[in-house]
């Protein structure tokens, strides 16, 4: 999906189609994840320097962020601070040493990684073999571990795993949704952090002995729009941004389920219409095929993407039929048990 395309207008087309079905339904087991990625290709790679610049990001704005999300998603064991399995020491010491080791750490992890893929695979293999022990070691596994995937965890608010299969990086720590609209908040908040992130002066920051403030948060997110293609204008970012820390803030009773659902169906009501079909012309004829809108999302552009939810209908039928099935976003780890809270 591409963020300088028509994206919104495929997240409408989905959650119009999957309405016409089902009630859409959201709750504290649900999350969405936001896959970015700098280009619409597959050859619009991260360098390694904007992979430290994500990586620096998701320590750094850590606790800025959490300031805007609802409580089941500040701490979440299926999105745990970045710092809770790498420079676990630096991030704590923040406060007397500053940002710079933190960073400083991060570039040594990568350097590290780099190294050892160049001195155990093939050259040919090397680039990617270097950014599938990145992800290792930002989930907190050693470099040469003999069994990696089992000794780390995908489970971090900023996943580092699917750079290099998917070149992308996964973020983990936004609610669930039922509806278009704020299936376009979250992405609009993946982008703007992946944009700042690659634009951020974190030379200036190294000094720093405090975490950002939310104020900082949302005036730099604020700037990250701006800048952005005007596929990504028009939803009143900034105040759902500003709407999102005055919901969450510390005191604040959390709104329930029902709650919750009340405010996704109000906005799903908003939701834009599909277009009706476009008829069949002559050559799709010809091939037996017949036109329809695209709702498969392209590849993307600064891209996200928004990682798809596995829905379910309820297995046993109410006296009462409801007018359409609910379908709850529940996302489960393939070839697992579903856990707890599954996100």
């Amino acid at each position: 999906m591409s963020a300088a395309r028509e994206w919104r207008q495929e997240i409408h087309l989905v959650f119009g189609a999957v309405a016409q079905q089902f009630e859409v339904w959201t709750n504290t087991n649900c999350a969405c994840h936001v896959h970015v990625s700098p280009g619409p290709l597959k050859g619009n790679k991260y360098t390694w320097d904007q992979i430290v610049r994500m990586a620096n990001a998701s320590f750094f704005w850590e606790e800025a962020l959490k300031t805007i999300l609802p409580g089941e998603r500040k701490t979440n064991r299926y999105a745990e601070a970045n710092a809770t399995t790498f420079a676990t020491a630096q991030y704590n010491a923040v406060g007397r040493d500053g940002w710079g080791r933190v960073f400083q750490e991060i570039q040594r992890g990568a350097t590290a990684s780099r190294q050892f893929a160049a001195a155990r695979y093939p050259a040919g293999q090397a680039a990617t073999e270097s950014l599938t022990w990145f992800g290792y070691v930002m989930a907190g596994v050693p470099l040469g571990h003999p069994d990696p995937v089992e000794a780390g965890t995908r489970y971090l608010s900023s996943n580092f795993y699917p750079l290099d299969d998917l070149g992308t990086i996964e973020l983990r720590r936004q609610a669930g949704v039922a509806s278009a609209q704020t299936a376009i908040y979250r992405v609009l908040l993946a982008l703007t952090l992946h944009g700042s992130a690659l634009r951020y002066d974190f030379a200036a920051a190294a000094s720093r002995r405090d975490d950002p403030t939310q104020k900082e948060l949302i005036t730099e997110l604020a700037g990250v729009i701006k800048e952005m293609p005007k596929t990504c204008h028009g939803d009143r970012f900034v105040k759902w941004l500003n709407d999102c820390a005055e919901d969450y803030k510390a005191g604040r009773k959390e709104f329930n389920e029902h709650e919750v659902n009340r405010r996704e169906d109000a906005l799903h009501a908003t939701d834009k219409p599909l277009p009706p079909v476009p008829a069949a012309s002559s050559s799709a004829r010809a091939s037996g095929r017949q036109r329809a809108p695209s709702i498969a999302p392209p590849p993307s552009q600064p891209a996200a993407t928004t990682r798809p939810a596995a829905h379910r209908q309820p297995t046993t039928a109410p006296t009462q039929m409801p007018a359409r099935p609910r379908v709850v976003s529940f996302l489960i780890p393939p070839s697992s048990p579903p856990p707890t809270h599954p996100n």
